[in-house]
């Protein structure tokens, strides 16, 4: 192997011009302009190699029965009828989601199957409109809105390899991925892990370090909250603690929700983080994942965030070198001595010392 690749895992950027159906009716942060930063950003680093297309489509029912109910999967049916519309103040419909819809939840059952087949594929697929807000029955875990979500590609891709084995979660965005939350709240064969912004200060107010799960699944369900403010000093933290944080799991799949709305000045969150940040979040997940398929698919992140955010993910999980010019943010002392107490709170449920 050429010195330059060894190390070096072949991914896929899964791309379809689907995706850029869902448009809203006037200017909406989660807009298919998103996925232009992206691949602005991928060509601008030399990535683009990476994107492969998918023709994959799935009947909307079938797919998304699969985590949500029946009830809720008839309603957004039938509001799709109604398009343009919108579920709630923050969650539109448009004539072109249906296409995007199918289009998403297509690619992501392929790619499920693909790994069940045992495939060690490691994938990035540009999904909109994004997911993991979506619990069982739409809003979840109280929420009065979708937050952007109508079904739950991540959860979706998650329940079916979980027929073959145990998965791991692992998501990033800013926002407390509530719908994913909800739907394995009880189901021990998921580890979620969910890395946020303190849901005190933070839409969707859930993902406390209480939230560990019920019954057979208590423990798996894991929250490490960050104050406003954190940066990559304290990201880096996080993941020098990761194992620590998993010691008690094994899993066959990982699953991850990749967010990208913590960048410095991104526009919906309050945390500081750079292409640093994301390029160690990419390596770690391919440190612990080379024997493991790896599906990520794309949630949050509306401006920076995705267009030097992405880039930078996308050579940390490849294995690609980092880029020297990047610039570490820091952390103030305030959010330290924040993130110091949270952490001890947090690491008693999760390391089985509180509840």
């Amino acid at each position: 192997m050429n010195a330059l690749f060894r190390g070096v895992c072949l991914m896929m950027i899964v791309f379809s011009d689907d995706f850029m159906k869902h448009e809203p009716p006037s200017y909406h942060p989660e807009n298919p302009q998103r996925l232009e930063l992206i691949i602005r950003g991928l060509r601008s680093n030399g990535l683009d190699y990476m994107l492969t297309g998918c023709e994959c489509s799935a009947d909307i029912r079938d797919a998304a029965v699969t985590v949500h109910s029946d009830s809720y999967v008839s309603y957004i049916l039938r509001k799709l009828r109604d398009a343009p519309t919108w579920l709630d103040e923050d969650t539109y419909l448009s004539t072109g989601s249906e296409q995007a819809i199918k289009r998403a939840l297509g690619c992501s059952v392929c790619f499920a199957e693909r790994a069940l087949n045992g495939e060690k594929i490691t994938a990035f697929l540009l999904v909109r409109p994004p997911g993991h807000h979506a619990g069982i029955n739409g809003a979840a875990m109280g929420s009065d809105s979708l937050g952007f979500c109508i079904f739950n590609n991540a959860a979706i891709v998650a329940k079916l390899l979980s027929q073959k084995g145990n998965v791991f979660m692992l998501d990033f965005d800013s926002h407390h991925g509530n719908g994913t939350h909800e739907i394995f709240y009880t189901d021990k064969k998921v580890i979620h892990l969910d890395i946020h912004q303190h849901p005190g200060t933070l839409y969707p107010g859930t993902g406390w370090p209480d939230q560990t799960g019920e019954g057979e699944a208590r423990g798996t369900k894991l929250n490490i909250i960050l104050p406003p403010g954190a940066s990559d000093d304290i990201i880096e933290d996080v993941l020098s603690r990761m194992d620590l944080y998993l010691q008690r799991f094994s899993f066959d799949y990982i699953v991850v929700s990749a967010g990208f709305d913590a960048f410095l000045n991104d526009g919906l969150a309050n945390l500081r983080l750079s292409e640093i940040s994301y390029y160690n979040l990419g390596n770690y997940i391919r440190s612990i994942g080379k024997d493991k398929p790896i599906i990520v698919l794309l949630e949050g992140g509306y401006s920076v965030g995705l267009e030097r955010g992405v880039p930078a993910f996308v050579k940390g999980l490849s294995g690609l070198s980092k880029s020297n010019e990047w610039l570490q943010t820091r952390s103030d002392d305030r959010a330290w001595v924040k993130y110091h107490s949270w952490r001890e709170e947090y690491e008693g449920y999760i390391l089985g010392l509180s509840g």
